[in-house]
């Protein structure tokens, strides 16, 4: 090809034809310029391919991701709905003036403290942000992904500043009673504390009333936050299934 044109441009300089030179030129910087642009949208697209190929992959293995949360924050919410009740439970047999040493023993015992948050996966929407692979997202699901995360990092830090709270009453009231002999450590029980938790007027009786007010207030804070956590959760995954699928447009 570049010959035959090498051939008539000689052609038409030898022959002295000018202006018929200066169409051939211009003809042949056309050609130029649309080969380049071909090539460019070309490799745009290939791009455009490759990343839309990333851009899947991370969709699926979120959306796996965000599913397993989501199961996780309703099995969460439901345990704090059950605390929640064992807890009204004691304080109704404690406000009782009928309630038996036996029937406040039995709500004390019922009685579960324990709360946290594990076995939430956010690995791959953290590599996601920390690779800068992010780019191959629509703007719209960017900030969503963003805002996700940003959120949620939130109300966590919100949540562990409860916990400390927690954890700070639950050690106060462990500090008045005989742990040792909870513990199984010791055979007796120091006279001291002995008999605490059926004895409303006591020191340790009401610090652990404290403590489980507490944790009551906690178990209705961490359901309202499990039942925000996977409605926010909820929109993410839209937005990526959204973009997994986008609409055909006419």
């Amino acid at each position: 090809m570049l010959t035959f044109l090498r051939k008539i441009r000689k052609g038409l300089i030898e022959g002295g034809a000018s202006s018929k030179y200066l169409l051939y030129a211009l003809g042949e910087i056309a050609l130029v310029v649309i080969g380049i642009l071909i090539a460019l949208q070309l490799n745009n697209w290939n791009e455009e391919r490759k990343n839309n190929a990333i851009k899947q992959e991370y969709v699926k293995i979120i959306i796996e991701e965000l599913d397993i949360n989501i199961a996780r924050f309703e099995r969460f919410y439901k345990v704090q709905d059950r605390r929640m009740k064992k807890f009204q439970n004691f304080f109704d047999v404690i406000n009782n003036e009928s309630s038996t040493l036996l029937e406040i023993n039995q709500a004390t015992d019922s009685l579960q403290t324990f709360v946290g948050i594990s076995g939430i996966r956010f690995n791959t929407i953290s590599e996601l942000l920390e690779s800068g692979n992010l780019v191959v997202f629509e703007r719209e699901v960017r900030e969503e992904i963003i805002d996700y995360k940003n959120d949620f990092e939130f109300q966590t830090a919100l949540f562990d500043n409860e916990l400390k709270e927690v954890r700070r009453l639950k050690s106060e009231w462990y500090s008045s009673i005989d742990l040792a002999y909870y513990q199984g450590l010791r055979d007796r029980e120091s006279q001291i504390t002995d008999g605490w938790k059926t004895d409303l007027n006591s020191l340790p009786f009401m610090k652990s009333t404290n403590f489980y007010s507490y944790r009551y207030t906690m178990a209705s804070y961490s359901k309202d936050f499990f039942e925000w956590t996977i409605t926010r959760t909820e929109k993410l995954k839209s937005a990526l299934s959204k973009s997994q699928n986008p609409p055909i447009s006419d």
